[in-house]
């Protein structure tokens, strides 16, 4: 195994578990599916799609996806009887965030460079991968339920996962802050 795939899987498997760490705590606190039974307000795990593409690029994918169904086995992300939505709803994430970011990554002409994205290039990341969940997920759930959801739905799954980004972000900033003095 390469060094860089290496890396890349290392740094997967920490995004992997953060991810997963984040929607246990979303789960617990709050409710991943407290918006029409579906969606959450507030989704800290969106901190982590942004925040992996930008590292390890379309390896966010499969990533997402596993730890996607991680959350599924341990039964946070429960909508409807089996696991099919649920699946489905995973793969247009994983898919949608993804593509999302690469979107919005080029309409602002940045490079997936941390230190060199600007807090309003950082925003329209998010925005894009927001967005880009949004309308994949939406879509994976009205073809997946007998009762597809409302155009509210898909609203509530752009702001929740705009809101968890932003505010995972603000506490990532004010712990490194409070760290460094």
């Amino acid at each position: 195994m390469s060094d860089a795939v290496g890396y890349r899987v290392v740094i997967s498997l920490f995004f992997g578990a953060l991810y997963v760490g984040l929607f246990g705590l979303t789960h617990a606190l709050i409710g991943v599916q407290s918006f029409d039974g579906l969606v959450s307000l507030l989704f800290l795990p969106a901190f982590v799609r942004l925040m992996a593409f930008l590292v390890i690029d379309f390896w966010t994918i499969p990533l997402l996806f596993l730890s996607g169904y991680v959350c599924i086995l341990f039964g946070w992300y429960d909508v409807a009887p089996g696991n099919s939505v649920e699946i489905s709803a995973t793969v247009a994430m994983a898919f949608g965030s993804t593509l999302g970011t690469w979107v919005a990554m080029r309409l602002r002409r940045v490079r997936a460079d941390l230190f060199a994205l600007s807090p309003l290039d950082l925003l329209w990341l998010s925005i894009g991968c927001s967005l880009g969940n949004a309308l994949l997920q939406s879509l994976a759930l009205y073809l997946a339920l007998t009762t597809p959801p409302h155009f509210g739905v898909m609203a509530a799954i752009f702001w929740g996962d705009t809101l968890g980004t932003w505010l995972t972000i603000l506490l990532v900033r004010a712990g490194l802050l409070l760290a460094n003095r």
